[in-house]
């Protein structure tokens, strides 16, 4: 855990020999190994709690499976339905834009432009042909 070897070990007890002195230290030793003992049973009570909590949780949880998974509807989806079937039953597009096309080619009016009109011959202020 705190990788400390034998040499470690020997250190630190005697520096705990000299500092609490022998008369204290098997007194200073059972209250350490009282402590030790009380982390470690706080340690496996905390781990076999989250272990219950997740045990549950995945008790109440179902199994799904991805050939019949079918998503939860969002909250607006009858709002965005209905608002999708009302643009598809308005006006058709497709028909405004030939009317328009149709329109433009029955006019007969002549779509091309003039060399002298082009913008590339322009001059920089746009009112005339450039020179």
């Amino acid at each position: 855990m705190f990788d400390l070897g034998w040499s470690e070990f020997l250190l630190v007890g005697l520096v705990a020999l000299v500092v609490i002195g022998p008369r204290e230290l098997p007194a200073a030793l059972r209250t350490l190994g009282q402590i030790v003992a009380r982390v470690r049973f706080l340690v496996d009570e905390f781990r076999a709690g989250i272990n219950d909590f997740v045990g549950q949780a995945e008790d109440g949880m179902p199994s799904i499976d991805p050939n019949t998974f079918t998503p939860i509807p969002a909250k607006n989806s009858d709002k965005r339905q209905a608002v999708s079937e009302e643009y598809a039953s308005s006006a058709p597009h497709d028909k405004n834009l030939e009317s328009i096309e149709r329109d433009i080619k029955s006019s007969n009016v002549d779509t091309s432009r003039d060399d002298e009109s082009s913008p590339s011959s322009l001059s920089a202020d746009g009112k005339g042909p450039s020179t």
